[in-house]
């Protein structure tokens, strides 16, 4: 065999390999398309941005921020196939009814993970008057410590329906909103970590889910139209998704 023959007998062999491997991840991914979807509830304070926070996974430039009144089902696919579903659920007190119907599920077994959306407090809420929470053009502490308290009175819905038969596998923490508190970074990451009343909350089911949290960030909004000083970019919002995506990635593999 001479030089020239040589050389095309591997060109040939490599661009087999090539095809060969294209073929692998493709029949991989769908391999993984075809299994049964992740089923995620989405729970939260009404104002935290649930809506957004789906949107902005689903790559929606437009949305129209409104209170969710009934549950509703999307569904994102993940870059190797999988698919995951995502149930949004009513935040506001006053549809407790229709969003314990979905929480009620979770001691049924029907979801593989629990994402829960909070903010700091610094909830959106329709027709409030915002001269009665802000000060100087800063949302007043009493209003944030509130709203967080809020936020612990309705993970309870959802914390004691979990445990080893609920099949509940991860429970992620979702802190949105980073371009409205994000110099305030780390009090607000000690605010949900180790030591605090919401992950001493979280510890109750340590044992039965796998318990983590990331800052997210839905849409760079000013809260309420308020004017806002710009410290958080576009590129820190796509690299949170990013984040988010592959944090996903790894939890449904555990």
């Amino acid at each position: 065999m001479d030089a020239i023959t040589a050389l095309e007998v591997t060109l040939k062999a490599a661009e087999a390999a090539k095809e060969a491997k294209e073929n692998y991840s493709k029949i991989k991914w769908l391999f993984h398309y075809m299994l049964p979807p992740i089923k995620v509830l989405i729970v939260g304070e009404s104002g935290s941005g649930k809506t957004q926070f789906l949107a902005s996974i689903r790559d929606k430039k437009e949305f129209v921020e409104s209170r969710t009144k009934v549950s509703n089902t999307k569904t994102l696919v993940l870059p190797n196939g999988r698919r995951v579903e995502f149930c949004d659920t009513p935040g506001h007190q006053s549809l407790k009814t229709e969003r314990g119907r979905n929480v009620n599920e979770i001691a049924n077994g029907k979801y593989d993970g629990i994402i829960n959306i909070v903010c700091y407090g610094y909830q959106s809420a329709e027709g409030i008057d915002t001269s009665k929470i802000y000060h100087g053009g800063v949302i007043k502490e009493d209003y944030l410590k509130q709203n967080r308290g809020k936020e612990l009175k309705q993970m309870q819905e959802w914390l004691e329906r979990i445990y080893a038969e609920s099949k509940v596998k991860w429970v992620l923490t979702i802190v949105n909103k980073a371009d409205v508190w994000w110099e305030e970074y780390e009090d607000v990451m000690t605010h949900y970590e180790d030591g605090s009343e919401y992950n001493a909350n979280l510890q109750t089911i340590s044992r039965v889910s796998t318990i983590s949290m990331l800052p997210y960030c839905s849409v760079i909004n000013p809260l309420f139209g308020m004017p806002m000083t710009i410290v958080f970019g576009e590129k820190m919002k796509y690299a949170m998704y990013e984040q988010f995506q592959q944090h996903l990635i790894d939890l449904i593999n555990k």
